[in-house]
């Protein structure tokens, strides 16, 4: 069993190994949000949509597979990005106070303050909210490209024309989809679309580290075991 970074998978799958080995490779993946438009531009659910956002943001501190790492936005007319971002900002703030980080190491602090001052000086047209410790961030702008992962509850939110384009990207490092979609038929598409494009799951918003059937280990452990068939020589 292989698990780790590329670089750490690379390496192992290059050693000898006997022709009748398997292999299971548990190699870097991320998860991802996204919202349509009418989802985030208003109406009574966006709140709770902001909270089970950074339910999930905060869980495993953003170290799992299944933590969202990127919000893409559908961009609609009626949709303000700094009026939604001071709402997710304060779903953030809140989430922080119920859970707080006891510690922090220093190269996560380090890459944090990088991210912020990096997105900041990228583009004069990106925001960024965040309070003056690293315990979250929430950097603003507008993208079909999911960026390098920072973790330690750096929530990059970008707007897009279209929910498909981004999706449409996904080159099989996505695991998760965490879903905000106010019509069935939209949600059904992005369904097919982030399927075939490697999702393994996709799921409500506030739900993405509720792992079940068929993620119980089943088939993980099906293929590593070696059934033996003994037949009595005296058996008729």
């Amino acid at each position: 069993m292989i698990w780790g970074g590329a670089e750490a998978v690379a390496q192992i799958r290059a050693l000898p190994f006997p022709p009748w080995a398997r292999l299971a490779v548990f190699g870097p993946r991320l998860s991802v949000a996204a919202m349509d438009g009418a989802s985030w531009s208003g109406g009574a659910e966006r709140q709770t949509w902001c909270r089970r956002l950074a339910r999930d943001v905060w869980q495993f501190d953003q170290q799992a597979c299944s933590s969202p790492q990127t919000l893409f936005l559908e961009r609609c007319a009626a949709g303000d990005l700094a009026e939604f971002g001071a709402m997710l900002a304060e779903a953030f703030e809140a989430e922080n106070r119920l859970h707080p980080r006891t510690s922090i190491h220093p190269a996560l602090t380090s890459a944090i303050c990088l991210a912020r001052a990096s997105w900041l000086i990228a583009d004069s047209g990106h925001r960024a909210l965040f309070p003056a410790t690293p315990d979250w961030t929430l950097l603003l702008g507008a993208g079909t490209a999911v960026p390098s992962p920072t973790q330690g509850r750096t929530l990059s939110v970008l707007l897009v024309d279209d929910l498909r384009e981004p999706i449409a990207r996904f080159d099989g490092m996505v695991q998760t989809l965490g879903l905000a979609i106010s019509d069935d038929a939209k949600e059904a598409a992005l369904i097919q679309a982030a399927g075939r494009h490697g999702v393994d799951r996709i799921v409500k918003l506030g739900r993405m580290h509720v792992f079940g059937s068929p993620w119980d280990g089943a088939d993980l452990v099906r293929p590593m075991v070696r059934l033996v068939r003994h037949v009595p020589a005296n058996a008729d």
